[in-house]
């Protein structure tokens, strides 16, 4: 199944046959396009082990510290899935027997509930011959009406309402990032739920977070940096940059917190983590890492004061100005 070739309606339907269609026993994912993958192995999750509290039956073959021989032998032992797994093994370039092993998996189809799936990002010739096309995903860029098309139903999922050209605009600005569309439009769904989009409304509120001063803001909040983030702030008030839209950066801020603070206690490396959140490694490590002088406690107590100082500017209490800054001093305190 190449991911371009189909429309939104499409994806939602091979969704749909992960919950009732008939699973094969093993997918072979090929591309690094990690949302559509991410996308896929959840809804395999889903169907084989059940809801998200229930899926201890999950395997992850982190190829960092993987023996290739114990792969092996783990796949040749059907007992290991007699009460339902699902496998996932990526970046298998060196893993010299695969065709064996896979094909010895595929012996064991008798095996009710157990799914085997392979990623890598450039596909093996002779393990995609041995598994056919049927088996075969190749996760490819959608891009163009496609990906409007993939805008429009996120924003439709999340009840954020675009108005005419909004979906193309952010189309054109978000470079065919699914994930960056997700964090954008819960953005707008915590600036104002209840607007109309359109592209200039758009300009206003999708901030260049490439730009160095959004970038010290939102890094110097992750890790605690008091006086940086204050003067990183101060320079986008005084650039003329408006308060609600950066009240907003620094709450998706501290939500990727709290999500790198849950994979930090469930044991995901760092490299899922950003995966799973869709950044680049470079800023999931700084944000993994910094989650470790955060608390829970700590972040829901930001979040519950940025809620506090959200509605005193909707509100028109106060200066916006004076509450941003304020907001800041509180959640970081000078050590």
């Amino acid at each position: 199944m190449r991911v371009e070739e189909v429309d939104q309606t499409d994806i939602r339907e091979s969704q749909a046959v992960l919950e009732r269609g008939t699973l094969e026993p093993v997918y072979y994912l090929v591309g690094v396009q990690a949302y559509w993958a991410l996308s896929w192995i959840e809804g395999v999750r889903r169907r084989i082990l059940g809801p998200e509290h229930c899926q201890d039956g999950f395997l992850r073959v982190d190829e960092g510290t993987v023996v290739w021989a114990d792969v092996a032998s783990f796949l040749q032992t059907p007992s290991l899935f007699s009460e339902g797994r699902v496998a996932l093994i990526r970046d298998t370039a060196t893993w010299k027997t695969k065709e064996a092993d896979v094909k010895a998996w595929l012996g064991h189809q008798h095996l009710a509930h157990t799914c085997l799936i392979l990623w890598d990002k450039k596909a093996s010739p002779n393990l995609t011959k041995l598994l056919g096309a049927h088996r075969v995903i190749d996760l490819v860029p959608i891009k163009g009406l496609a990906f409007t098309r993939f805008v429009e139903a996120t924003a439709k999922a999340r009840d954020v309402h675009l108005g005419r050209g909004g979906a193309e605009y952010l189309t054109q600005v978000l470079e065919s990032n699914e994930f960056q569309v997700e964090h954008e439009l819960d953005k707008l769904r915590l600036y104002d739920g209840a607007r109309t989009w359109t592209p200039r409304d758009l300009t206003e509120v999708v901030l260049p977070l490439s730009g160095t001063a959004f970038w010290q803001l939102s890094d110097a909040v992750v890790r605690r940096q008091r006086e940086l983030a204050l003067a990183s702030l101060e320079e986008l008030l005084a650039a003329g940059h408006d308060p609600l839209p950066l009240l907003v950066t620094i709450a998706r801020q501290l939500i990727q917190l709290i999500h790198a603070l849950e994979a930090l206690n469930q044991g995901i490396p760092a490299r899922v983590f950003a995966e799973q959140e869709g950044i680049r490694d470079f800023v999931a490590t700084r944000i993994y890492q910094a989650a470790k002088v955060w608390s829970l406690h700590e972040l829901n107590q930001a979040l519950d004061f940025i809620t506090r100082v959200d509605l005193a500017m909707k509100s028109g209490r106060g200066d916006p100005e004076n509450w941003l800054m304020a907001l800041v001093g509180l959640i970081l305190p000078s050590v």
